[in-house]
């Protein structure tokens, strides 16, 4: 049943993406809304990122530290989950590592501004210069709501 859901909520999140290549969903809502796993240390421990990134033409990938990944694994229907190693690796590292993978390295990607810091966010643009990065915090509440 969850993984109907989920699935059905990135559907409707592709349908709604616009001119966007991909969105990456960092908050704790938006990345429990679009993995069906409930990270409660993303609020406590804001270095610790779950990202979820969403692309329009292929699979999810979920970004957890390895603490959380078999939580993650067990609540979650998205097959490809990476982990980090907290305080060893940086997670933006591995997100620009993924987006590579993807052929998302010159994408135009979605990103939640107001919940992912200027440390990550200046971090991103060095490691994926050719990304265009736009806000969609108010995209992500409106098909949330």
């Amino acid at each position: 049943m969850r993984s109907q859901i989920v699935r059905e909520r990135i559907r409707k999140l592709r349908e709604m993406m616009g001119d966007l290549d991909a969105v990456v969903a960092t908050s704790l809502e938006n990345t429990y809304y679009f993995s069906g796993s409930y990270i409660m240390t993303i609020r406590a421990i804001p270095d610790r990122l779950a990202l979820a990134l969403i692309p329009r033409d292929s699979e999810p990938t979920f970004l957890v530290c390895v603490i959380e990944e078999s939580l993650v694994r067990k609540e979650s229907p998205i097959e490809d989950i990476r982990s980090y190693v907290e305080f060893a690796e940086n997670p933006a590292d591995l997100l620009g590592k993924v987006l590579k993978e993807k052929d998302l390295d010159r994408a135009t990607i979605g990103i939640e501004a107001r919940h992912l810091t200027a440390a990550y966010r200046h971090r991103l643009d060095r490691i994926a210069p050719g990304v265009t990065w736009r806000p969609v915090d108010d995209l992500l509440g409106r098909i949330r709501a």
